[in-house]
């Protein structure tokens, strides 16, 4: 594999160290959350010299659809090691403007009303490091690694047949984390970016993360109790081969969240 991120060796062993850091027992938070998201952008299926372009919105996806956005956190002062995860499913109708073939044969004939369903899920683990750690301003710089798995299924509503793409693939990334502090109050931005290759695929997304909070239980720097309204904002140009077909995903996702936030 060949990558223009962080290493993934050099991530794989950023993360140990934060899980090795000295004897002391890490602070706990879990912070299940639940958002909606827009989905923009396209979806293509190319064979031989010929493709099948559709936006979201033709496809019908462009509405709003929930995603499950957990986390799990463990904090050793300064290192803190955050695992995270994206599980999301949309599903419309549309019509087909071109003919998608797959296996070499049209299966879907431009005209025909089409359903689809898109489903990507995306798992993270990432250390970071607070190169700023005060009562009011925290700034960290990380690197992590991940997995994006993408499914989809285009059918044509006539009975006519049907196309199922599916791939996956392991990154690493980078990551970039600012907070500030107004007492029970809190804000923080998260960025995470990724290019990666394996062999015939490639993946380059950006994964921004705007949350504001406020902890009803605990003290600053270990929060029991804490309510989290948040923004997130996704985008993913994803490339691989399934059997004869070439796809291309060029889509973004943003929407807000509610999570809560439980320490330990």
């Amino acid at each position: 594999m060949t990558a223009t991120g962080w290493p993934s060796s050099h991530a794989l062993s950023l993360a140990l160290l934060a899980c090795l850091a000295g004897c002391v027992v890490p602070d706990v938070a879990f912070e299940p959350r639940m958002g909606r998201l827009d989905v923009s952008g396209e979806l293509v299926i190319a064979v031989g010299s010929g493709n099948a372009t559709a936006s979201a919105d033709e496809l019908g996806l462009g509405a709003d659809n929930s995603a499950f956005q957990p986390a799990l956190a463990l904090d050793w002062g300064r290192i803190s090691t955050t695992f995270e995860g994206l599980f999301a499913k949309f599903e419309g109708e549309g019509t087909a403007n071109a003919n998608i073939s797959f296996g070499g044969e049209d299966v879907i004939v431009v005209g025909a009303p089409i359903g689809t369903e898109v489903e990507i899920d995306i798992v993270t683990a990432r250390a970071s490091y607070d190169l700023l750690a005060s009562e009011a301003w925290e700034l960290g710089l990380g690197a992590g690694v991940g997995l994006l798995d993408y499914l989809s299924e285009v059918e044509s509503l006539q009975g006519d047949g049907g196309i199922r793409t599916e791939g996956n693939l392991p990154f690493a990334f980078l990551s970039g984390t600012l907070g500030r502090s107004f007492g029970r109050f809190e804000l923080r931005g998260t960025i995470n970016g990724a290019a990666a290759e394996l062999q015939d695929e490639a993946l380059a997304f950006t994964d921004i993360d705007l949350g504001a909070s406020y902890r009803f239980v605990g003290r600053r720097g270990r929060p029991l109790g804490m309510i989290t309204l948040g923004f997130r904002s996704l985008d993913v140009d994803y490339r691989f081969e399934d059997g004869e077909n070439d796809v291309q995903v060029d889509l973004s996702f943003v929407g807000p969240y509610l999570g809560l936030r439980f320490g330990f």
